[in-house]
C-alpha cells in the first residue's frame, strides 16, 4: 500500500480520532483507517454530520498539523489540509508512470462539494451533479443529481450514452449475474414510488430465482 500521509500527519489524525471517540454522542467509523469519519444519530436513528462545536473541539487535538473538516449529508470527514483527492490522484498517476506535468492530464473528474475543487482543477473536463456550491466557470454543473449526474458526465466524455457502443457495452452475462447487478444497483433517478416499485420487482425476481434453484 502506498501512503501519502506523513507519520506526523497520521499521528495528528489519530489524536483527533481519539478525541472524537471520547465525545458524547459521537460515533467514529472504524472502517476508515487513514482518515477520520464521524457522525451522530438524530432522534430517528439516522446518521447526521457533526455539529460545529464538536468539530472545533476535536480539531484542537491536531497539534500543529492543519486538519480540515468536510461535512456531508450523513457524516463529517476529517483529513489533513495537505492531502486532497488531487494528491491521491497524482500519487496514483506517479505509481503508474503517467505524466502529470501538463494541465488537463486527467481526462475527466466529477465532484459534488467544494472539497473536490483541487481534483476538478486537474481535469480537462470537470463536472458536478446538480449542486449550486460548485457553480463557477471551471466546473460544468449538470442538471441531474448523484449517479445520474455521473452517468451524464460519462456521456459527455464518450460522446454517447454509456453502453451504447461495442467498446463500452456490457458483455453478455448469465441470468444470475444480471440479477446480482440488478440487486446491487438502484435506479439513478426517479420518485420514491418508482424506486419502491423497482425494489419490489427485484425482490420478486430474486425469490423466483431462489425457488427455481431449490
Amino acid at each position: 500500500m502506498r501512503h501519502v500521509l506523513t507519520g506526523e500527519e497520521r499521528a495528528a489524525l489519530a489524536r483527533v480520532r481519539t478525541a472524537l471517540e471520547r465525545s458524547a454522542g459521537v460515533l467514529v467509523d472504524p472502517a476508515h483507517e487513514l482518515a477520520v469519519r464521524a457522525y451522530r444519530l438524530d432522534s430517528r436513528g439516522r446518521r447526521r454530520a457533526l455539529g460545529r462545536e464538536q468539530v472545533e473541539a476535536a480539531l484542537t487535538h491536531a497539534g500543529g498539523t492543519p486538519v480540515r473538516a468536510i461535512s456531508g449529508q450523513a457524516q463529517t470527514d476529517l483529513m489533513v489540509e495537505r492531502v486532497t483527492k488531487a494528491t491521491g490522484l497524482a500519487a496514483l498517476a506517479a505509481a503508474l508512470g503517467l505524466p502529470t506535468a501538463e494541465p488537463g492530464w486527467l481526462a475527466m473528474a466529477v465532484g459534488d462539494t467544494a472539497a473536490d475543487l483541487p481534483m476538478l482543477a486537474l481535469a480537462e473536463r470537470a463536472y458536478a451533479p446538480a449542486n449550486p456550491e460548485l457553480r463557477d466557470g471551471a466546473v460544468e454543473v449538470l442538471g441531474r443529481p448523484y449517479q445520474a449526474g455521473l452517468a451524464l458526465a460519462a456521456a459527455r466524455l464518450l460522446g454517447h450514452r454509456p453502453g451504447r457502443c461495442p467498446v463500452c457495452r456490457m458483455p453478455g452475462l448469465p441470468a444470475r449475474s444480471r440479477l446480482l447487478l440488478a440487486a446491487l444497483g438502484t435506479p439513478h433517478d426517479g420518485s420514491p414510488a418508482a424506486k419502491s416499485a423497482w425494489a419490489a420487482r427485484t425482490m420478486a425476481a430474486l425469490a423466483w430465482r431462489l425457488r427455481a434453484a431449490g
